[in-house]
């Protein structure tokens, strides 16, 4: 177990087997409000490009059904021509819409970590249920930095919310007068562009945790002396030794 006093030492670098050994244990530093963070902005860009073809698949979809005469959807011929012409085009766009964003969850994560496979990470580990681990991580300065995060990201929505609301406000008074149509559609601008500034504000935010989560990722792997000596044992043999054989072979 490490003391108080080997903590404090930690001032030598990891070395990259140790950075390896880290990785291959799952350790890695990663930023989970930076993943929610590119999905959100991500997905809101992604429904600015679906929409067009989703709604006028959709209003394609209905006017079939309208257009299709009570006697005809008793046909099975005339249902399946429906399902294929009218039902299935929107579902293809739907479809697609949620795969980006699967996508984009996972080159998120990848970007992150690249491409990592760590078994032990989901093996049970009861050495993580600890009262007193608990209490240290609850007093870290990780929940200090998340605490911050957390009333960052609380300040930014309201403040971006009502920003947006009042530079939208007469547009939203004059679409209270149209058809629903027109009011659907301000509303989705309305909707689609707080969500995009929101989701903005967010990434900055996120890239922040993401670059803390690095610098911490790496002070935890810091070694003290004895560790770095050790390894070294490990890797090229005992240092005096070596050194020992040097001046052998010199004389």
């Amino acid at each position: 177990m490490v003391t108080r006093d080997e903590l404090a030492e930690r001032t030598i670098e990891p070395t990259r087997r140790r950075m390896v050994e880290a990785r291959r244990e799952g350790n890695v530093a990663r930023s989970s409000d930076l993943s929610a963070a590119i999905v959100t902005v991500g997905g809101f860009v992604l429904a600015g490009l679906f929409a067009p073809g989703f709604m006028s698949n959709l209003e394609r979809m209905v006017a079939l059904m309208l257009g299709e005469s009570q006697s005809a959807l008793a046909d099975t011929a005339a249902i399946g021509r429906l399902l294929w012409d009218g039902v299935a085009p929107v579902l293809g766009t739907l479809g697609g819409f949620l795969l980006s964003l699967v996508v984009l969850a996972v080159l998120a994560n990848v970007v992150q970590v690249g491409f990592m496979m760590a078994p032990t990470r989901v093996a049970p580990d009861w050495s993580r249920i600890s009262l007193a681990g608990g209490w240290k991580k609850f007093f870290s300065d990780r929940t200090a930095v998340r605490l911050m995060m957390v009333c960052g990201k609380l300040i930014a929505v309201v403040w971006i919310t009502f920003a947006t609301i009042r530079s939208e406000f007469p547009e939203m008074v004059t679409a209270s007068g149209m058809n629903a149509a027109s009011m659907a559609s301000v509303t989705g601008g309305l909707l689609w562009s707080l969500g995009l500034r929101i989701g903005l504000v967010l990434l900055v935010l996120a890239v922040l945790d993401y670059l803390f989560q690095r610098w911490h990722h790496r002070s935890d792997l810091k070694m003290t002396r004895r560790e770095y000596m050790d390894e070294l044992k490990q890797t090229q043999g005992d240092p005096a030794i070596r050194a020992r054989q040097k001046e052998t072979s010199n004389v």
